[in-house]
């Protein structure tokens, strides 16, 4: 995820927690980003629209139950997150 707020806001949160977090930069690439979720047992990504239709390509994400997404997306596309994961959008999440 490029730098914004809610990047920041979920690393503070992480640090007074006591949550590891893992950044996952835009510039990994596919396999990269594949091999970070797989070995780092990582349950919960919180990421912007464009970086979770990757996570769509890839196909053993056994530990991955949980997406938050930064910004809304079209009803096919949040079904296709659905479908495989517990979808949340960041901002319903802090209003909570």
């Amino acid at each position: 995820m490029r730098n914004r707020q809610e990047f920041y806001l979920t690393d503070i949160a992480c640090l007074l927690y006591g949550i590891t977090c893992v950044p996952l930069y835009d510039t990994l690439g596919m396999n990269n980003l594949e091999y970070c979720l797989e070995h780092s047992n990582i349950s919960t990504v919180i990421c912007a629209e464009s970086n979770a239709r990757n996570l769509l390509k890839i196909s053993n994400l056994a530990n991955l139950k949980n997406i938050v997404l930064c910004e809304h997306v079209d009803a096919q596309l949040e079904e296709q997150f659905k479908a495989k994961f517990n979808l949340y959008y960041f901002w319903n999440l802090i209003d909570e």
